[in-house]
């Protein structure tokens, strides 16, 4: 059975209970690294978080990215639990209740771990697939939501790390569009994103933080599909 780690030194835990029997599960899921999976998980949970949701965040990266950022959430920032996990803990996932959103981080690679990954796909109300701008990355994530189709899974591509205006932008959503939803709000590439990492925040956390309003509408764009 899963276990929840200890909290961080001053972090307020959230109450349980708020959400038994309606639990939403987010599962975010890529088989390419460097699309920033890690990155969007703990900013939509920032996000969902400040607007009062009971956020559980689930790791199942074994590099635990999620889980170093979160250790270093600072005692004022939105409270959220967390939740330090592995393949063999993937058909657990439905156990995790109390909470209004579980968001669910896996790592890259995910063809190699098909019996788990089926199981968190199978699990989740919605299946957000994180992409780059680039042929390789979209190549990759093409045959990843051909799988999604085939279980029957609700899900959209998000690209992040965009830069606006070049051609290849404008390309790869009109590639994507052919295969799968996207989501109608990207993430382009600032420095002020991947900075909150070592301070255990997101960027919805800083004031005026380049990408805290992209991401706001990427929050938007879920909690309408996660019916929150």
């Amino acid at each position: 059975m899963m276990q929840m780690v200890d909290e961080p030194v001053g972090v307020e835990k959230p109450e349980r209970g708020a959400g038994t029997g309606g639990v939403r599960r987010l599962l975010v899921s890529s088989p390419k690294g460097g699309t920033a999976k890690t990155t969007a998980s703990r900013n939509i949970a920032v996000l969902a978080a400040q607007d009062g949701l009971h956020v559980a965040a689930v790791d199942f990266d074994p590099q635990q990215s999620l889980g170093h950022w979160w250790s270093r959430r600072p005692k004022a920032a939105a409270p959220m639990t967390y939740f330090e996990a592995s393949a063999g803990m993937a058909a657990d996932i439905c156990e995790i209740d109390g909470h209004d959103l579980v968001i669910i981080d896996t790592p890259p690679g995910v063809e190699f771990q098909p019996a788990a990954i089926r199981a968190l796909v199978k699990a989740a109300h919605f299946v957000l697939v994180p992409t780059n701008q680039y042929s390789p990355d979209l190549a990759s994530v093409e045959e990843w939501m051909r799988f999604l189709k085939e279980e029957g899974a609700q899900a959209a591509y998000l690209l992040g790390n965009t830069h606006r205006r070049t051609k290849s932008f404008e390309d790869a959503k009109r590639r994507l569009v052919k295969s799968g939803r996207l989501c109608p709000i990207d993430v382009p590439h600032y420095e002020d994103i991947p900075a909150t990492n070592e301070l255990g925040i997101g960027i919805a956390e800083v004031r005026g933080g380049k990408g805290a309003d992209d991401y706001r509408g990427v929050w938007d764009f879920l909690r309408g599909e996660l019916g929150l």
